[in-house]
């Protein structure tokens, strides 16, 4: 019994300082790795976006800025296809209910396919930062940014439609803030990457 009430002691005192070295061993390897991603949103528009989305990341990140730029790529696309959905669904719901004018439904179209057509071009830049190691590097590179910077120019134009038609209310709200965010990550991926084009040899 006297055995068991120390190991019962012993247990209280050791489990705590285990747990206490392996979420401290854990947060000294992942502090290069934040210190990094802090480092390199300094080149971003939006930094304090840049560093929490990309902080989430920073255990596979680590300290390669080429990694950084494709996660910055994959959660920009990512984000893109769900704004895609959200958008066609806002579209087909408020068509339904009869509570556009012509000329918000025609805005609102205008806006799925930009959205659509940005979807498309951050999946190529992804697939091209695939081929970065081959012969054609600089080719791969230059067209990248080109999708990249499409992809924002597509945002914009939506956004411009909203304007032009004056589309207000909870649907102009949610569709801008939307499409605001997809434009301030694509921002940020993009000058991620191009840091990392003008570094790599």
């Amino acid at each position: 019994m006297e055995g068991a009430n120390a190991f019962s002691q012993y247990s209280s005192i050791l489990l705590p300082l285990l747990f206490c070295s392996i979420f401290f061993s854990f947060c000294t390897a992942a502090e290069p790795a934040t210190d990094f991603i802090k480092a390199r949103c300094t080149v971003t528009r939006y930094r304090r976006l840049c560093i929490d989305t990309l902080s989430l990341y920073a255990e596979k990140i680590q300290q390669n800025p080429r990694v950084l730029a494709h996660t910055a790529l994959s959660l920009t696309a990512t984000r893109a296809r769900s704004t895609s959905a959200l958008v066609s669904r806002l579209l087909e719901e408020t068509r339904l209910r009869r509570r556009l004018t012509e000329a918000e439904a025609a805005a609102m179209r205008d806006c799925v396919e930009n959205v659509g057509d940005g979807v498309d071009q951050l999946r190529r830049a992804l697939r091209e930062m695939g081929h970065l190691n081959g012969s054609e590097r600089g080719l791969r590179i230059s067209n990248i940014q080109t999708w990249v910077s499409a992809a924002l120019t597509n945002y914009v134009t939506c956004m411009d439609g909203f304007q032009e038609k004056e589309i207000g209310g909870e649907l102009g709200d949610r569709v801008r803030g939307r499409i605001d965010g997809d434009m301030r990550l694509t921002s940020n991926a993009l000058a991620l990457f191009n840091s990392f084009a003008r570094e790599a040899p």
